[in-house]
């Protein structure tokens, strides 16, 4: 496996994706729990963290995830994958191009 660390660069905890969407921790949870983020345990506190490039500025006139990212979480995860690989399958680039396999 890659270091997902250089791969993703910033992350986000679940108090910092909530107070970024402007929503309660319990609804950052329920994100995540419904797929609309996934995310790992990391750092040395082994806190929850998902990438901070999962949220975009504005989505419906206010920050908010990226639309098709859960069909994509969905795909990779019922394909087998576990969420350091959904991750590492995001962010890693595709051999055409520069850029990653999934862009928002």
């Amino acid at each position: 496996m890659t270091d997902l660390d250089a791969l993703v660069g910033e992350w986000l905890t679940l108090p910092d994706l909530a107070e970024t969407l402007d929503i309660e921790v319990g609804k950052a949870r329920g994100l995540v729990r419904d797929r609309y983020v996934v995310g790992i345990k990391r750092g040395p506190n082994k806190a929850f963290q998902v990438p901070a490039k999962f949220v975009l500025p504005e989505v419906d006139g206010r920050p908010g995830v990226i639309p098709t990212l859960r069909g994509t979480v969905i795909v990779l995860s019922d394909a087998g994958f576990s969420e350091e690989e959904i991750l590492e399958w995001l962010f890693t680039p595709n051999d055409d191009s520069a850029s990653c396999r999934w862009t928002p």
